[in-house]
């Protein structure tokens, strides 16, 4: 027993010095940069200077919700703020810290799983030393915002259904709010909470008149909060009586892509049903490990890609090629990321047996109407988000064809969702002697790589960017 109990402080002992060491890396990250893959900064500046919420034709991105810029703006109101580069620095510092609360939430929801100590280990480092994560923690755009409440809203979800206290629920509610007026690729989470609470109603016995009462009445609250705020706050109403649509975005949409036939738009991008959605190239990835130009020719094979893209974005920050600044053609950094693409299709597996599993589970539960399935496990509404959000990102990129629609970024606030179902496909690799030995090596190997690929690019930017 004292055994076990001193593996278990080791092991959080290590954890807690992964978040100092992530939390580093999001801070020294942020202090060197002065680029974002988006102008998030000329809002604030708008929002700073004028004191209104801009519109679609103020600047290129203001079309977007504006919670995270309003509140970087009042920062810098509060402090009489001006300098340009300063205020670059505080919004990604922002974002820094934003990506940190991120990191402790994670941490709360491994915690209180009663996890195999090294799964929870493996699972923690896996979300705080990703290099996409870490990179846009030190950009300053909306993201991490987005990331953070959507975070926030799921861990008070689950928790809510765990103990049943009500007051959980509502500060689920609170952080859904926010990343909705935060960005719009949030609302996929509304919905998503939304359809779980009703099918959390629908399958409650009807003896059981009080659960179904409770969640009847939240779900009456849920709509009414969520649409006395949102649309007025996030400018969907704006945007809908301005351009007919709630959601307003810088690309021009088109027909829906042909099922077989391949057709170039824009920069490619989404060129036909198969060859974007039922493809992974991961041998032109490994050969081309960045996305190697952003210009509509001469472009890798895996840039019209779907699934190939969002791995490639997932696991190595030097892939998008984008920032300038951030662009790298170091022979050293791209092997770096070879290496990175090959380990991680380990991780890529565990997450994806974890998932069909629980599809598994979810189809034999509606085969056979075991509808206890649907309230003894949280497991089935993550499934629901995460099901949602990669449904959004494939209509988005159906939608607009620019490979630029195809980001990982887009289905991050579901992170504990797929950090769930990587759990699980951990916890049943660790449970055979043999793939537990290939977890060990594998892991150790990728999160050295990791650290790799993020220090590099702070190196680089640090040689080659002015500092204060």
């Amino acid at each position: 027993m004292n055994h076990l109990s001193s593996a278990k402080e080791s092991y959080r002992v290590l954890i807690i010095i992964v978040f100092i060491f992530a939390s580093l890396l999001r801070f020294s990250l942020a202090l060197v940069n002065d680029e974002s893959n988006d102008d998030h900064v000329e809002v604030i500046k708008v929002i700073r200077d004028e004191g209104r919420l801009p519109i679609k034709e103020d600047c290129r991105e203001c079309f977007h919700a504006k919670f995270y810029h309003a509140s970087v703006a009042g920062l810098l109101k509060i402090f009489s703020i001006t300098d340009e580069m300063l205020v670059v620095k505080i919004a990604q510092v922002v974002n820094a810290l934003a990506g940190i609360l991120t990191l402790w939430i994670v941490y709360l929801f491994l915690k209180e799983r009663g996890l195999n100590p090294k799964v929870e280990l493996i699972s923690f480092a896996f979300i705080a030393l990703n290099p996409k994560l870490i990179g846009i923690n030190a950009q300053a755009t909306n993201d991490s915002f987005a990331i953070l409440f959507s975070t926030a809203a799921l861990y008070n979800l689950d928790k809510y259904f765990t103990y049943n206290r009500v007051v959980l629920f509502w500060w689920a509610v609170v952080y859904a709010v926010l990343a909705a007026i935060t960005k719009a690729t949030t609302l996929t989470l509304s919905a998503g909470i939304f359809l779980i609470l009703f099918i959390k109603c629908f399958v409650t016995p009807a003896i059981e008149i009080k659960i179904r009462r409770q969640l009847f009445i939240l779900i009456i609250g849920f709509s009414v909060i969520w649409l006395s705020i949102v649309p007025a706050i996030g400018q969907y109403w704006t945007n809908y009586q301005r351009y007919g649509s709630p959601i307003t975005i810088d690309l021009t949409a088109t027909a829906l892509p042909d099922l077989w036939k391949e057709k170039i738009y824009y920069r490619p991008g989404v060129t036909s049903f198969t060859n974007t959605y039922l493809t992974f190239r991961f041998i032109d990835l490994f050969k081309h490990p960045t996305i190697q130009t952003n210009s509509a020719d001469n472009y890798p094979a895996h840039r019209t890609s779907f699934w190939t893209q969002l791995y490639g974005r997932m696991h190595f920050v030097h892939f998008d090629f984008w920032p300038p600044s951030w662009q790298t053609t170091d022979p050293f950094v791209l092997n770096v990321g070879r290496l990175i693409f090959l380990l991680a299709l380990w991780p890529t597996l565990l997450l994806l047996k974890g998932m069909g599993a629980e599809l598994s589970l979810l189809i034999r539960a509606i085969k056979n109407k075991r509808f206890n399935y649907f309230k003894d496990t949280n497991s089935w509404g993550h499934f629901m988000i995460i099901a949602l959000s990669l449904l959004s990102v494939i209509i988005f990129s159906m939608k607009y064809k620019d490979f630029s629609s195809m980001k990982v970024i887009y289905v991050f606030p579901a992170i504990l969702a797929f950090l769930d179902f990587f759990i699980k496909g951990c916890e049943s690799a660790y449970s055979k002697k043999q793939l537990a030995k290939i977890c060990d090596g594998t892991f150790v190997a990728l999160f050295v790589l990791y650290f790799i690929d993020i220090s590099s690019l702070i190196m680089q930017l640090f040689n080659a960017t002015p500092r204060l």
